[in-house]
């Protein structure tokens, strides 16, 4: 499967709840506020047990004349001034799930967010890193 979707969120937007993992990638580094993006899922089924997915994240300002904000939509990333860049960077997320019987599924996920523009230009050019592995039970 190919799917494509794209995001957009002015410099006002008030998030009521900080929840951008759907839309902004699972590190979970921005919130919907000032931010706009586009993202590419890719995923294959290999077989009735297996299930891989690839999604990256172009993540943008819509505005320069503001930062890119926390998860919790308030709090600013890097100062304002010294970029002049939309570009914030893009995260790239690793899903790998294994469903052996219809009640046990076994997920493994990485993610790496790599910075660009704004986010190199304010914070630097370390790349944030996050990883799971995870049982889910349904009964």
């Amino acid at each position: 499967r190919i799917g494509l979707e794209g995001l957009i969120a002015s410099k006002n937007y008030n998030q009521l709840f900080p929840t951008a993992h759907k839309w902004l990638g699972y590190i979970d580094l921005f919130g919907r506020r000032n931010v706009m993006g586009g993202v590419l899922h890719l995923s294959v089924v290999p077989s009735a047990q297996w299930l891989v997915k690839l999604e990256t994240q172009a993540i943008f300002r819509t505005s320069t004349s503001a930062g890119l904000y926390r998860l919790n939509g308030v709090t600013p990333i890097g100062a304002t001034g010294p970029s002049t860049s939309h570009y914030g960077g893009t995260e790239l997320d690793l899903t790998a799930r294994f469903k052996p019987l219809d009640v046990l599924a076994f997920q493994a996920g990485f993610s790496a967010f790599i910075p660009g523009g704004f986010i190199a230009d304010n914070v630097g050019s370390e790349v944030p890193l996050f990883g799971y592995v995870q049982t889910n039970v349904q009964f």
